[in-house]
């Protein structure tokens, strides 16, 4: 395990400035990266403290922009277009990138590809429902109606 001192949320469970024990793996691969945690020190709690208003009023941004996307998005029906075999099965599944296509296309919103959750592989026609995760706190819920083309 390694402690650490959270800069940005990727849990609901943490907010900034806790300090955390995560798996070393998790620390390497994906924290440290994306520069959501430092790795605790004395010196680098320091830093945080002097630095503590700056993340914070960034991390306020960041919720206050998924609030507005949230409220454009959330409880959408987006109807895609794909093509399918006649019983009804799709020529693959449906991945992150084409939801993020048909969002804009209907909702004029970007959203990054890594925000999209499935709750099942989308391999047939039908409706699906889909979270897209905006923000640790703000998570909005679309039902996605794949029709054949």
């Amino acid at each position: 395990m390694t402690k650490v001192i959270v800069l940005e949320k990727f849990s609901s469970s943490v907010n900034i400035g806790d300090v955390v024990d995560v798996k070393g793996g998790y620390f390497r691969n994906y924290l440290l990266p994306r520069g959501k945690v430092l790795r605790y020190s004395k010196e680098n709690q320091e830093i945080f403290d002097e630095q503590r208003e700056k993340i914070e009023s960034e991390n306020k941004k960041r919720i206050e922009e998924a609030k507005r996307i949230f409220d454009i998005i959330d409880g959408a029906v987006l109807d895609m277009h794909k093509s399918a075999s006649n019983d009804s099965k799709l020529y693959g599944s449906v991945v992150a990138h084409e939801v993020v296509d048909t969002v804009y296309e209907s909702k004029s919103v970007k959203i990054d590809p890594k925000f999209v959750n499935f709750r099942e592989k989308i391999k047939e026609i039908g409706r699906f429902a889909i979270t897209i995760t905006l923000h640790p706190d703000v998570v909005a819920n679309l039902e996605l109606n794949v029709c054949k083309e």
